[in-house]
């Protein structure tokens, strides 16, 4: 993870919010930004869905997005590009008797977050190095891995072979990216600013074409399997 430190975001003019609660695509769907518009999502929201801009600011009124303080906390808005690992219920995860659980996963997530913690992928396995005798089980450190055996499946550490070690129970919410999405693309636009928002990719976190003058300060940028 890479955070960007950089001044604070400078209000010049009355903010639009959107609070934890709202969804970011209908609100996007029916305000068109203009020069000099300020957006601030809520402190301690987590939107499961891309953040888009849908106008360019000038030279002498950027575009900014920010954050508030409302009644989620402090912790930086997230924008993710993943979402909830589906059928995350004890009753899908297999004991493997070795410290470690399986549940089927058709895409090969690129990264995963176990509670509200991420854990770096051990590898990414073919079915044969399951059996192979150099074959090293997800551990304390690693703690995932996924292979595309049986149309595939997420392998999860959690140390222990009885029902409170169970993945949906040890670690409650588990996160997976989407290979398919970014959380945040900027194709033609310039003079856009953001500060202070945490920005988690599935493929990418980023993707900036054809743009100028565009900036993160204080935010972080989570690194995808493809990069920013």
């Amino acid at each position: 993870t890479v955070t960007l430190l950089m001044p604070l975001l400078a209000l010049s003019q009355s903010p639009y919010h959107i609070s934890a609660d709202s969804n970011l695509a209908t609100w996007f769907g029916s305000h068109t930004l203009q020069a000099g518009d300020i957006v601030l999502l809520e402190q301690g929201g987590h939107w499961y869905e891309p953040l888009l801009v849908n106008s360019s600011g000038t030279s002498s009124s950027v575009i900014q997005f920010g954050s508030y303080t409302g009644t989620h906390g402090t912790a930086q808005p997230i924008v993710d590009a993943g979402g909830p690992l589906p059928n995350n219920s004890s009753g899908n995860w297999i004991n493997q008797h070795d410290g470690t659980w399986t549940i089927p996963l058709g895409l090969f997530p690129g990264r995963v977050w176990l509670g509200s913690t991420e854990y770096v992928v051990l590898a990414e396995y073919a079915v044969s190095a399951l059996t192979d005798t150099t074959y090293v089980p997800p551990n304390s450190t690693n703690r995932w891995y996924w292979n595309s055996d049986q149309g595939g499946t997420l392998r999860v550490w959690t140390g222990g072979t009885d029902d409170a070690h169970n993945p949906a129970t040890f670690y409650g919410p588990i996160t997976v990216a989407n290979l398919g999405r970014t959380a945040l693309s900027l194709s033609g636009k310039a003079y856009v600013k953001f500060t202070g928002i945490d920005f988690r990719g599935g493929s990418h976190c980023i993707e900036v074409t054809d743009s100028h003058n565009t900036t993160w300060d204080q935010c972080t940028l989570g690194i995808g399997t493809a990069g920013y």
